[in-house]
């Protein structure tokens, strides 16, 4: 048996790997034949839904072999998408990877995810996208919230979450598919959608005027993403310091949101810059590991969000002098994948204190190697170091670390709007709860941009 090399294996495939699947091959052929089909309704011109649209695309092409989506209006309907205003709405779907049909294209046996007021007709699952302020949820008989408000990240997240449903759904994780979900980015901990909707959260009015994307993998791109669809009214007044030293690989196009076909051995610096000045951002690049001696000079920007996955750089948060720092990590096996751990840190915090980051995580790779495909390689003789080493590398899928990205840019949102930040914040997409450690946040010295 052949195993993949680390560096071009596919992380969502190595889910299915992971819960058993007989090998790699096995698995992106099953990934390969899923359709996940989306069905968006007349409001198709609307921002917030072109936004949930987009996001939706682009997670499910990395869940599914076939995106389709269908356009209720089959007229060429501008995208008002930040970096993709140049193109019609059915061009942004299709260079994210959807195959565009009219409605009565879509299969009835395949699970639909609904954007919009929509007719679907279907065997299998519909699941309803909405939003409300900064509510998010994912509805199994149609019903909607209001889809009002200035937050553009309750679309991404209504979206994420759908695309977790039906991946889960594909997979026969049980009650996938089959369940209404929500999450609040105001109140984070909020149990039920009415205590979610008894608190939707302000109307946006202050946005960070700059911040540190550290790492650009699969969070970083994430973050950046959705970083670009925060409406400001000049993008070229918030500065951006993209931090990372690695390139592009192979394995990173199964999560990366922003990798594409031809971006294989490019800095990640350089491509996430591209899209976020396509966006009108202005950007610097840092092409180093963050590591012990970094500090802020006096007109950098004060924030930063971090999506690395070594504990050593975790442990430096506290000491580059940062006036908040979130921090986002996510889970990394077959059941698993679907965790993720926020963690803000203000100047009174010592990043060197978090238990968790004492010691380097226990690798994922001795539970995982019990599964068939590394035992079968093993018992072909595979080169044992190399099982391991793959075996140990994580399991992950893009629209977690989407749904990852909305927790961490709401952090300093709910800051700057007079909310809580969040000591730290554990929300698993295959859960409906989120619980929290929540704080009255400090006088940071976060400076903002007035809408």
């Amino acid at each position: 048996m052949t195993l993949p090399d680390p560096d071009a294996l596919n992380r969502t495939a190595k889910i299915l790997v992971d819960s058993g699947a007989p090998s790699f091959e096995a698995a992106e052929r099953t990934i390969a034949g899923w359709t996940i089909q989306l069905a968006l309704g007349t409001e198709a011109c609307l921002l917030p839904v072109q936004v949930a649209a987009l996001t939706a695309a682009v997670t499910a092409k990395r869940a599914a072999g076939v995106v389709t989506a269908a356009l209720a209006d089959d007229a060429e309907i501008p995208c008002l998408v930040p970096g993709f205003r140049q193109s019609t709405l059915r061009a942004a779907l299709e260079t994210l990877g959807a195959v565009v049909v009219v409605p009565g294209v879509l299969d009835a046996d395949h699970p639909t995810i609904a954007i919009g007021d929509v007719v679907v007709r279907t065997n299998t699952i519909r699941l309803q996208v909405s939003w409300d302020g900064w509510v998010a949820a994912v509805s199994t008989d149609g019903t909607r919230l209001r889809e009002s408000g200035e937050m553009p990240l309750a679309p991404v997240a209504a979206a994420a979450l759908a695309v977790n449903e039906a991946f889960g759904y594909l997979r026969g994780t049980p009650d996938h598919g089959f369940r209404s979900r929500h999450l609040s980015l105001w109140t984070p901990e909020a149990s039920t959608l009415d205590t979610a909707l008894a608190d939707n959260g302000p109307a946006l009015r202050h946005l960070p005027d700059g911040a540190w994307f550290v790492g650009l993998g699969h969070l970083g791109q994430a973050y950046a993403w959705c970083w670009r669809l925060l409406p400001y009214p000049d993008p070229a007044s918030c500065m951006i310091f993209l931090q990372d030293a690695q390139q592009v690989s192979k394995a990173n196009e199964s999560t990366g949101v922003l990798v594409g076909g031809n971006d294989l051995g490019k800095l990640k610096t350089r491509l996430v810059d591209a899209v976020l000045a396509q966006a009108g951002f202005s950007t610097r690049l840092v092409e180093r590991n963050l590591l012990p001696g970094q500090a802020l000079a006096a007109d950098e920007p004060r924030l930063a969000i971090i999506g690395v996955d070594d504990i050593a750089p975790r442990r430096l948060i506290s000491s580059v002098g940062w006036a908040l720092a979130v921090d986002v990590g996510l889970g990394s096996g077959p059941t698993d994948f679907t965790a993720i751990a926020v963690k803000s840190f203000s100047p009174s915090d010592d990043s060197t204190q978090v238990t968790a980051w004492e010691h380097a995580p226990q690798s994922q790779g001795e539970k995982a190697l019990r599964a068939k495909a590394y035992q079968d390689a093993l018992n072909s003789h595979a080169d044992p170091c190399g099982t391991v080493m793959l075996a140990g590398r994580a399991a992950a899928a893009s629209f977690i670390g989407v749904l990852g990205a909305c927790f961490a840019i709401a952090e300093p949102l709910r800051y700057l709007h007079g909310g809580e930040t969040s000591i730290s914040l554990a929300y698993n997409a295959a859960r409906p709860r989120a619980p929290r450690q929540a704080r009255r946040a400090d006088a940071l010295r976060l400076t903002s941009i007035r809408l």
